[in-house]
């Protein structure tokens, strides 16, 4: 009998008459040079299959050695990862446990790199961030029952955000269904209304045809998460016989655009416009050659444009006809709309009156055709690839831009200066405590001399932080995006720096989040710290939710403090960047705007792990007032 393929954990299906082989087979293992406790499995009579005490504390549980990688002589866990690996995939963000240990392992042993999150949620996040980063799959590696609901917000997010990831759950071994299994539950069924597409293998030889689709899925048209379920039976299952593995999926997904006609058309519709805008979404930053076709429309059509969250960066916030600070007027008085990858969904108040004209014209580039029509009338849909479909349609503009002097653009420029004035005023008042603006300068002046992955979180943290934080190239700016997702900041974060490290090491990455939502993944420091990258967290705290306390107010309350501490409230001046230090990183505490440039300047100089730099601003500091709100209510 030959040496050990798969050391201690492969299932080998045993019977009486093999036991004592195996025995011997994993003591002569070349990959164990002693028997080790942790690596002598027992056996399950009932399942007849070979099991891993990982408990022992001597367990080489890192130690997974493949003789073969073609196909053959492979167990389910190996034959999952190998198809991971044939279709593209470098990155496996998880929480392992029973059953999909062997997963994580196997994975590594074909080179994609693992990273151990702290909470599935956050693990969901990182892999859809790196999905989006980098344009190809990325695996998340869950268990079976609690591990799965803990991912479904982050399935979730990536889903409405339009991010790729490919969820890959363990779950109860299929004969055991129905049994009060461990862990059992109805996973396919709970994940459904997060993904695109959910499936589950029936047999080893099934599992690479099911990762084969699932990245086509997770790919291809519009971006979201998928699901495979993978029972804990097939994960230890092995074959001797040969597994074939479908072709990697192509990418860049294939590309379309719309007929001729119907771009002449939304030609002649901008060219007859007389209050036209751009608005540009981050379905712009997906298309292979988005940016770059937008940045030259923008150029040639001299239009007034402005960018949704997710689209800033895609051409820069320092374009001369880049009119984001006349956000609310432009919506309001526009008789003519380009939607380049944008949607008509709650970040821009449906495209309904009072905050757009109610005979607006609309003219939109998307790749889903069910988004055409969506609230308003779509008066020309171009289906197709943004990219492509605009590399058609600028050089149609011939000669033609849109006069920069007439009185559109005047009142737009107008308008835009008048905010930016009112906001520098509040960038300039320094007195402590800070505002959030005055926070924000230095962090401003940072950001304009270096390339950074900007993290942004929070509620008035986040939307002051799109103005305060200009957006210069494509894909720089993460946020809580459509979903509106509190507790993506480290999530983010963390594949931020993975991706910098592997494809842009000259890139720094930078977390500005409110103290509330740096709580949701705040854990996820640690996974950072672990894997020695050098993010860098500024915490603007206010003590709360929109609000908080003094400390000297959050003392005097008397009585049951469940009855008598307001409900935005959180610790009185917490100090979070203790938490940092705990876990080996660097962190201060900053209460002026020299001290936050100078923290900045120093976090940047580490480079084995995170940084927090914990802001502590006024407990009532709010936006500049705004003309309307920023979210559109049902009046019923």
């Amino acid at each position: 009998m030959s040496t050990a393929r798969f050391l201690s954990t492969s299932l080998v299906n045993i019977n009486a008459t093999s036991r004592r082989s195996l025995s011997l087979l994993v003591r002569r293992s070349r990959f164990s040079l002693a028997p080790q406790r942790g690596l002598i499995s027992v056996i399950d009579k009932q399942q007849c299959r070979q099991i891993t005490d990982y408990s022992a504390k001597d367990s080489r549980v890192n130690s997974r050695k493949l003789r073969k990688l073609d196909g053959s002589n492979m167990d389910g866990a190996a034959i999952t990862a190998a198809a991971l690996k044939h279709q593209g995939v470098e990155y496996m963000f998880g929480v392992v446990g029973f059953p999909v240990i062997e997963v994580g392992m196997a994975a590594q042993a074909h080179g994609i790199k693992y990273i151990g999150c702290r909470n599935e949620q956050a693990a969901a996040y990182a892999a859809q961030a790196m999905g989006y980063l980098t344009g190809k799959p990325v695996a998340l590696l869950v268990v079976s029952g609690p591990g799965i609901l803990h991912a479904i917000g982050g399935l979730a997010n990536a889903t409405v955000n339009c991010w790729p990831v490919v969820c890959i759950g363990g779950t109860a071994d299929v004969d055991l269904e129905n049994r009060g299994a461990f862990q059992e539950w109805s996973q396919q069924e709970s994940v459904r209304n997060s993904c695109k597409h959910v499936s589950r293998p029936t047999s080893l030889h099934t599992i690479p045809a099911h990762i084969e689709k699932a990245v086509r899925c997770a790919m291809y048209g519009r971006p979201g998460a998928v699901y495979v379920d993978l029972p804990g039976n097939l994960v230890l299952t092995s074959t001797e016989e040969e597994i074939s593995f479908p072709e990697p999926v192509p990418l860049p997904p294939p590309v379309s655009i719309p007929p001729i006609a119907e771009i002449e058309k939304a030609i002649n519709t901008l060219k007859s416009a007389k209050k036209p805008l751009v608005i540009v979404g981050k379905g712009a930053a997906w298309s292979e050659r988005g940016a770059t076709q937008v940045q030259q429309f923008l150029t040639k059509s001299k239009l007034p444009w402005l960018a949704t969250p997710g689209g800033k960066g895609v051409a820069s916030d320092l374009h001369p006809r880049f009119i984001g600070q006349a956000r609310s007027l432009a919506l309001r008085e526009a008789d003519t709309v380009f939607l380049i990858g944008a949607r008509f969904n709650w970040i821009l108040h449906f495209g309904l009156p009072p905050r757009f004209q109610k005979d607006v014209k609309v003219v939109q580039i998307d790749i889903c055709p069910e988004e055409f029509h969506q609230n308003v009338k779509t008066e020309v849909p171009l289906l197709g690839d943004i990219g492509e479909t605009l590399a058609e349609l600028t050089p149609r503009l011939g000669e033609w831009a849109y006069d920069e002097s007439t009185e559109w653009f005047k009142k737009l420029r107008e308008n835009a200066e008048k905010n930016r004035t009112a906001v520098e005023k509040l960038v300039d008042d320094h007195s402590t405590p800070l505002n959030y603006y005055a926070a924000y300068q230095p962090i401003r002046e940072f950001l304009a001399n270096n390339d950074v992955i900007v993290v942004n979180e929070g509620a008035n943290t986040m939307d002051i932080g799109r103005t305060m934080m200009p957006s210069r190239l494509p894909k720089r700016r993460l946020d809580a995006g459509t979903f509106g997702t509190m507790g993506v900041g480290q999530g983010f974060a963390l594949a931020a720096a993975l991706w910098a490290r592997d494809h842009s090491p000259k890139t720094k990455v930078l977390v500005v989040q409110g103290d509330s939502a740096f709580g949701f993944s705040a854990m996820e420091l640690e996974t950072i710290a672990r894997y020695n990258l050098p993010v860098v967290t500024v915490i603007i705290n206010n003590s709360g939710i929109y609000r908080g306390l003094l400390p000297e107010d959050d003392k005097a309350i008397e009585g049951d403090r469940t009855l008598a501490l307001p409900v935005l409230s959180l610790t009185a001046e917490c100090r979070y960047e203790q938490m940092c230090e705990a876990f080996g990183g660097a962190g201060t505490v900053v209460r002026t705007v020299p001290e936050i440039k100078a923290a900045l300047e120093k976090a940047y100089q580490k480079t084995d792990g995170p940084t927090v730099i914990n802001a502590l601003i006024s407990t009532d500091s709010e936006r500049k007032p705004q003309a309307d709100h920023w979210l559109t209510r049902s009046k019923m």
